[in-house]
């Protein structure tokens, strides 16, 4: 059991005396229904746009290394990116 089973049955045993094992089995359903369906929606996006999980990795190592400088400027900044180093925001419509 995760944190989140956990965090659920001592919320639902304490708040509403609900049996532990009533506690348990609610937590792992409503962790199986909110994590299933995004799951399965994932894997058939993947499935249709032809992406991999290999490709997935390298998608994200690429743009984990596109990004590092801007990242090392962030964490040297103290986490506050610099006004002269964020992308210029225009409004759109003008």
């Amino acid at each position: 059991a995760g944190g989140f089973h956990a965090a659920f049955q001592l919320a639902v045993t304490s708040f509403y005396g609900a049996p532990v094992d009533a506690a348990v089995g609610a937590a792992v359903i409503l962790h199986l229904a909110s994590f299933g369906p995004v799951t399965v929606l994932g894997l058939v996006l993947m499935i249709r746009t032809g992406l991999t999980f290999r490709g997935a990795v390298d998608l994200a190592s690429s743009v984990s290394r596109d990004r590092t400088p801007e990242l090392a400027q962030v964490e040297s900044a103290g986490g506050v990116v610099p006004i002269d180093a964020a992308d210029p925001v225009e409004p759109s419509g003008t």
